[in-house]
């Protein structure tokens, strides 16, 4: 579906690019014969050569790139009629296209530094004029203020469309991720780790007995158990790890450049936690067992289908040899 989007996104923008020159050509005709044209000619060769340059190699600097096209929007603008140029909502292209690249969060101050500078270089445009009006002033305003309105508008939808597809990769009784944001998660660490050769150990636990919990003391505490279950899970492993419910009461513990003797140590310590830890269930207080198989996925050569399968097998020879135990390979 990504390749499909990126796609049409190639093609759409093409196509605009390609109207874009054409217009730009038909200027660049109007104000041939004069010095005009001929600047005009040499920021159209400029801005040619620079988004070549940028697709290949400055991709990297997207703010370096936005500040240039409005630099050259400016003069684009100033050469062909300053607010008389056709050319003089050119200052929305940048703005708005930096929000999908720059403005990552609220704390970026990159959107407002492009919203301001093509509001002050709307206003230079305006006074090159030969003479200046009233109405001229206020239509420099209403671009300004549209900058910032549309700039930060898209801005707020992306925040919200993020906050969307967060929510959707999480499993709504633990707080943790589900198995589709875990599935995507562990793609992800496996990728970097077999890129960087880092050590990246996988693990599989499940609640001991668990069916039977439920069945004698419902639902409801059932939810609580795992809920808790997670919570503890989640409070010891480090910061930068992935606890996801894989289903029912199995969980998946994806734990980021901690090798395998280390990661059998902190998934003992969640054992431990969990066995100490005392859950009150309809004035019961119970004491949970988890089991668990751990695997580094190096061993494996960053194989998922065989990481998770190893994982598994080990929960279940854990399971097997009386439960309440982690087993490593």
């Amino acid at each position: 579906m990504t390749t499909s989007i990126d796609k049409k996104e190639k093609i759409v923008m093409t196509i605009l690019a390609v109207l874009q020159s054409n217009l730009y050509f038909w200027v660049v005709l109007y104000f041939w014969g004069t010095s005009n044209g001929s600047w005009l000619l040499g920021l159209f060769i400029f801005l040619s050569i620079f988004n070549l340059v940028t697709i290949k190699y400055i991709k990297r600097y997207p703010f370096i790139i936005h500040m240039t096209q409005l630099l050259v929007a400016f003069f684009i603008i100033y050469f062909s009629g300053n607010v008389e140029s056709p050319f003089y909502p050119m200052y929305y292209l940048p703005v708005i296209s930096s929000v999908a690249i720059l403005a990552q969060s609220f704390y970026n101050r990159s959107l407002f530094i492009l919203a301001l500078s093509a509001s002050i270089l709307t206003f230079v445009n305006i006074y090159s004029m030969s003479t200046v009006t009233f109405l001229q002033m206020i239509q420099g305003g209403v671009y300004s203020l549209t900058y910032f309105a549309l700039g930060y508008s898209v801005l707020f939808y992306q925040e919200r469309l993020k906050e969307t597809i967060g929510n959707s990769k999480i499993d709504y009784l633990t707080e943790v991720l589900n198995r589709n944001g875990g599935e995507a998660a562990l793609l992800e660490e496996i990728t970097k780790a077999k890129q960087g050769s880092l050590p990246l150990s996988i693990a599989f636990c499940d609640l001991d007995n668990f069916k039977q919990l439920n069945d004698r003391y419902g639902h409801l505490s059932g939810d609580m158990i795992l809920k808790t279950t997670a919570s503890i899970i989640k409070e010891t492993i480090p910061k930068d790890s992935y606890v996801v419910r894989w289903g029912g009461e199995e969980f998946l513990l994806i734990l980021k450049g901690i090798p395998k003797d280390n990661a059998f140590e902190i998934f003992e310590h969640i054992r431990t936690k969990i066995e100490l830890h005392s859950f009150n269930v309809k004035g019961s207080t119970l004491s949970i067992t988890i089991s668990g198989g751990i695997v580094e996925a190096s061993e494996y050569n960053y194989e998922l289908v065989e990481i998770l399968s190893e994982a598994d097998q080990l929960l279940y020879k854990a399971k097997d040899l009386g439960r309440n135990k982690i087993f490593s390979n």
